[in-house]
């Protein structure tokens, strides 16, 4: 058996994860839900595509565009996980922001512990949850081949599309959040209304990247 036929049914696996993956999570509403299964399966999912495509891209020696999207990727996974390492008192006591802690800390008796870089540990961790889904297909758009980001594209902008139609359905109260009730309210697969605009603004560039090609097999290729 050929590397070719053995890579083959691994790339499909994989596309088949990086694909349904993100129509789970798009559709699940994102992590700001107040809902812990639902963020913890959205997590799950999320970091199964982050370590699939960090080792497609890992495996990527010669492509320094990969290479770099892994470095960006840890960087910013760091940046706020750090923030949650614990630092002993000689150390966090001389850091601004902190002495109003340790007056507390003094009137209530209390000896000073250890006690992380962040002032809201549960708040940073949600951050760092939050950061899943970008970093996984952030990370997933350097190890994907060309041939499937048009799919890719593809399947953005559908769900983009399904999306505003269950929003415009909601606005005329024919259906109701698929989170609750929204009262109206345009939310489409999303909690509030602030994410359904974030995806579809999000969503135009992959819908451009699918017209323009299109668009030079015309006269108007001459004003693109």
């Amino acid at each position: 058996m050929s590397s070719k036929s053995k890579i083959e049914p691994l790339d499909r696996i994989w596309q088949i994860v990086i694909f349904a993956g993100f129509a789970a999570i798009f559709v699940m509403g994102g992590t700001s839900y107040p809902g812990a299964a639902r963020v913890w399966a959205i997590t799950l999912v999320s970091i199964t595509v982050l370590v699939l495509s960090a080792l497609r891209a890992g495996g990527q020696a010669n492509s320094p565009i990969a290479f770099g999207g892994l470095i960006i990727a840890a960087l910013s996974f760091a940046l706020v996980g750090a923030q949650l390492i614990p630092l002993p008192a000689s150390v966090w006591t001389l850091l601004p922001g902190r002495q109003f802690v340790v007056d507390s800390l003094g009137a209530a008796g209390l000896a000073l512990g250890s006690m992380p870089l962040t002032l809201d540990p549960a708040a940073t961790r949600s951050n760092l949850i939050a950061m899943f889904p970008a970093l996984a297909f952030f990370v997933a758009g350097f190890a994907m081949p060309a041939r499937l980001r048009g799919q890719f594209a593809l399947l953005v902008s559908i769900l983009a599309v399904i999306n505003v139609v269950l929003g415009l359905a909601q606005r005329g109260n024919l259906v109701v959040g698929l989170w609750g009730d929204t009262g109206a309210n345009v939310m489409g697969f999303f909690v509030n209304h602030n994410m359904y605009a974030a995806a579809l603004y999000c969503s135009i560039p992959f819908l451009v990247s699918l017209v323009l090609p299109e668009l030079r097999k015309t006269p108007a290729r001459r004003f693109i």
